[in-house]
């Protein structure tokens, strides 16, 4: 399957102090102009991987690939969060603050979702990036669609501190998702949640899915890898580009 037109950015961002790629991603056969009407979802990538790597993981194949098979189109903005900072603030690295009011300005120089300023209208993280998607949600309060794969979510604050980088219990309370499902800052309708029977995180997942009423959630076999979320990426986008339309 072909990929439609990728642009990588170097930007300044403030709230990083650091100079992050932001990489974006158009539908094939879709050009510089449709471009600027499409609505933007928003990628935050895992642990130990970059802007890069979701295109590595071959996003840009498979969001021609939903196109093709009906899905409406959409655009994909991949950007630096950091290796491991989960998504949040440590110290002068905000990931969020980025998200929230930088990102936006980026995208409309960029020349993408310009009807809505340059704000994403949908999220889709994987593991760490899930985790930093329902964080980004519950702050933006405005999103249509959030698909996550994988999530890196923890039940206890045990698991917190030995996966993540949070510096004391009361900072991983005031972001952990499983902390705050009756305050997501998306309707249930919006939600999606995928994650693999074999995955360490899959316990959390599935409660997170039940106790926030996700439309999907879906845990078959597969583990914590690329392998298992290239399997599921299909379905994920389909959701999120049907969001996007209104279609469900």
């Amino acid at each position: 399957m072909p990929a439609g037109r990728v642009e990588t950015h170097r930007v300044a961002s403030r709230a990083r102090s650091a100079v992050p790629r932001l990489i974006t991603m158009v539908p094939h056969g879709i050009g510089a102009r449709q471009a600027r009407e499409l609505p933007v979802c928003v990628v935050l990538h895992p642990r130990d991987s970059s802007a890069r790597g979701m295109v590595g993981l071959g996003m840009p194949q498979f969001l021609t690939a939903a196109v093709r098979s009906g899905v409406p189109p959409f655009a994909l903005a991949a950007v630096d969060g950091g290796q491991d900072s989960y998504w949040h603030a440590i110290g002068r690295n905000d990931p969020q603050e980025m998200l929230l009011e930088e990102l936006p300005g980026w995208l409309g120089e960029a020349g993408l979702g310009l009807p809505d300023d340059g704000v994403p209208r949908a999220a889709l993280g994987i593991s760490m990036g899930g985790y930093g998607s329902l964080v980004y949600a519950r702050r933006r309060r405005t999103l249509d669609a959030v698909a996550v794969l994988s999530p890196a979510l923890f039940r206890s604050w045990e698991a917190a501190r030995t996966y993540g980088p949070f510096p004391d219990r009361r900072d991983w309370e005031g972001t952990e998702p499983l902390r705050h499902v009756d305050d997501l800052g998306i309707d249930a309708a919006g939600l999606g949640v995928w994650c693999g029977r074999q995955d360490p995180f899959h316990r959390a997942a599935r409660e997170f899915a039940a106790r926030s009423g996700a439309a999907v959630g879906e845990f078959t076999d597969g583990a914590h890898d690329p392998g298992y979320w290239r399997a599921v990426m299909p379905r994920a986008l389909e959701f999120v580009g049907r969001r996007l339309a209104g279609d469900q």
